[in-house]
C-alpha cells in the first residue's frame, strides 16, 4: 500500500515529462515528502538510521503505458540491479542496505553510515529478448547526514538591575544541508516568575507557554529565507528577541526560555521529516546536541535608600 502512494503521488507530478518527450528513463526519483514528492533528480539527502523509497522509472520502448500506479512491473520478466557505481567502495548491509522485491524497480534503502555515496541502477530485458542490460544505467548520490541539533547559545544574565529591554537569544542549529534546503521546527516555551534572594519562587507570573517568536511547527518550518537565520553549511543560527524583561511587583523577577527537548518535541528538519516518510504520520523529534536547552535572565529591583540615622544632636544636652 505504501508503494502504490508513492506511485500515485510521483506520478501526477511526472506526467509533465512524459508528455513533452522526457519519458524514456527519467532519472532517479527521490524527494518523496509531501510538498515534493517524485522529484526527478541525480542527488538526494537523507538523516541516517532512516529509511527512504526509491524507484527508476523503465525504459519507455520495452514500457510503452507504464503507469506505477497501476502497473505490477514485477510479472513481466524485466530485472533492476541496485549496486555501488563505477568506483565506489561502499558495501550493501555496512553503509546501506536495501529491500527489493523480486525483478522490482522499487527499493526501500536504510542508511546506515554518515557518508556521501553512489547508487547505480541498470535495466535488463528478458531472457527471451536477449537479456540486454543497460552498459551504463542510471546514477543518484545519497548524502547521509546526521540527524538535525540544536541548542540554546545566548548566557544567563542574572545580574541586570531594574528594567530592562528585550533581549537578543541565540539558538546553534547544525545540520549537514545547503541553505536553500535547510529548514526546522522546534518550540521555545516562556516562563516569568517572582523569586525571593535564594531564587524560590514566591509567585508564578506567567506559567510555561509556547513563545510564538520561537515557535515553528512541522507545517511551518523555519526558512532560510528568514531574517533572523543565518549561517553557512552546515553551521546556522536563529536569533529571537525576549520579552521586555521588567521587575514584577518589585520582587526579583526571572524570565526563562526553554527549548522543548523531548519524544514529542526537539527539532525536526525539512530532510528528517521527509526521511519519516515511510513512517507517516509519526515523525521522529530529535533532542538537542549538549545539555544548553534554555536560557535565564533576572532582573532585580532596583533599591531606594531609606533615611540615615544618627544619633540626635541633643542627645547629651
Amino acid at each position: 500500500m505504501k508503494k502504490t502512494n508513492i506511485f500515485k503521488i510521483v506520478m501526477t507530478l511526472v506526467m509533465a515529462f512524459v508528455v513533452t518527450g522526457a519519458f524514456a528513463q527519467v532519472a532517479n526519483s527521490t524527494d518523496y515528502n509531501d510538498a515534493n514528492a517524485g522529484t526527478p533528480a541525480d542527488e538526494s539527502y537523507m538523516t541516517v538510521n532512516t529509511t527512504m523509497p526509491f524507484f527508476a522509472w523503465p525504459d519507455a520502448n520495452y514500457h510503452t503505458s507504464y503507469d506505477p500506479a497501476t502497473d505490477d512491473i514485477r510479472t513481466d520478466g524485466f530485472t533492476w540491479t541496485w549496486a555501488p557505481a563505477t568506483g565506489e567502495t561502499w558495501t550493501w548491509t555496512t553503509e546501506l542496505d536495501y529491500t527489493q522485491a523480486a525483478n522490482d524497480n522499487y527499493v526501500e534503502i536504510t542508511a546506515n553510515t554518515v557518508g556521501t555515496y553512489v547508487l547505480n541502477v541498470k535495466e535488463q530485458v528478458p531472457a527471451a529478448w536477449g537479456g540486454c542490460v543497460d552498459p551504463d544505467g542510471t546514477d543518484i548520490t545519497l548524502q547521509v547526514i546526521d540527524e538535525p541539533t540544536i541548542n540554546v547559545a545566548t548566557a544567563d544574565n542574572i545580574n541586570a538591575c531594574g528594567d530592562q529591554a528585550a533581549a537578543s537569544v541565540v539558538l546553534n542549529i547544525v545540520e549537514d544541508v545547503p541553505s536553500s534546503i535547510a529548514s526546522y521546527a522546534f518550540t521555545v516555551q516562556e516562563t516569568i516568575e517572582e523569586i525571593d534572594a535564594s531564587d524560590n519562587v514566591v509567585n508564578t507570573v506567567q506559567a510555561a507557554i509556547d513563545y510564538a517568536p520561537a515557535k515553528f511547527t512541522t507545517g511551518t518550518k523555519l526558512q532560510s529565507s528568514n531574517a533572523d537565520f543565518a549561517g553557512a553549511q552546515p553551521n546556522y543560527t536563529f536569533t529571537f528577541t525576549t520579552s521586555e524583561l521588567n521587575v514584577s511587583n518589585g520582587n526579583r523577577t526571572r524570565y526563562t526560555y526553554t527549548l522543548l527537548n523531548d519524544a514529542t518535541h526537539g527539532i525536526v528538519s525539512g530532510i528528517s521529516h521527509k526521511s519519516d516518510y515511510l513512517n507517516s504520520p509519526a515523525i521522529t523529534y530529535y533532542t538537542a546536541g549538549d545539555t544548553d536547552d534554555e536560557v535565564v535572565f533576572i532582573v532585580n529591583p532596583t533599591p531606594t535608600t531609606g533615611p540615615i540615622y544618627h544619633i540626635p544632636n541633643d542627645f547629651n544636652l
